[in-house]
């Protein structure tokens, strides 16, 4: 993972590497590996903190359970106010 904040805003570069990975417990079904690129920018002032989330930015299908995909790529907004908070 890499940051970094100017100011209050701070951003994040993650990247998420999964291998030699199995479908069953008795390691004879192998699963594809993994590759996942996310990024995310958040503010935070006076209580308040405002976030964008973008995960899986190259839209790849992946399975954690034969059969069963995950959705690709998604977004997450949020915006969350804590009363009394200092800036973290």
């Amino acid at each position: 993972m890499a940051r970094y904040q100017l100011n209050q805003w701070r951003f994040a570069y993650e990247y998420r590497y999964s291998a030699e990975r199995f479908y069953d417990t008795a390691n004879l079904l192998p699963a594809e590996d993994q590759r996942v690129h996310s990024v995310k920018v958040h503010r935070h002032w006076d209580g308040w903190r405002v976030g964008l989330e973008l995960n899986n930015l190259t839209d790849s299908i992946y399975e954690d359970f034969n059969g069963f995909p995950k959705p690709g790529r998604a977004a997450f907004f949020s915006v969350v106010y804590q009363p009394g908070t200092a800036q973290q």
